[in-house]
């Protein structure tokens, strides 16, 4: 019981660790235009130019990041007028990569003779 405590009490903090880390990160991290696709709009609908807002975006702003219809649109239908779900978890991810490949012949000066370069090292 008493390591199951322990294992308990080191969960927490690694998950508060964790929470201040994200937290002290997220100034690193750049906009992803998740309203936009869950709305499916163009950015510049909020947007005159990033990151000012046109009157369009400060009324969706001073709406709580809402449209008008956003309850018919975007939620599950619970049957409860006070349980709100949205159909999609509001996360976005964004993952870029990129890899070069090279295909020639290497020619010693010295000998002249010619060795398959598959690599730069």
């Amino acid at each position: 019981m008493r390591q199951l405590i322990n294992n308990r009490g080191a969960s927490l903090v690694a998950l508060f660790l964790v929470t201040v880390l994200m937290i002290l990160w997220s100034g690193l991290v750049g906009a992803v235009p998740l309203f936009a696709r869950k709305y499916e709009l163009s950015c510049s609908a909020c947007h005159a130019a990033y990151p000012r807002l046109n009157q369009f975006g400060i009324t969706f702003r001073d709406n709580n990041m809402r449209l008008p219809n956003w309850k018919e649109a975007n939620t599950v239908n619970t049957g409860d007028n006070k349980l709100v779900l949205p159909k999609q978890a509001p996360l976005a991810f964004r993952a870029q990569a990129y890899a070069q490949a090279r295909d020639a012949n290497f020619i010693d000066p010295v000998t002249g003779a010619t060795v398959n370069a598959n690599t730069d090292f």
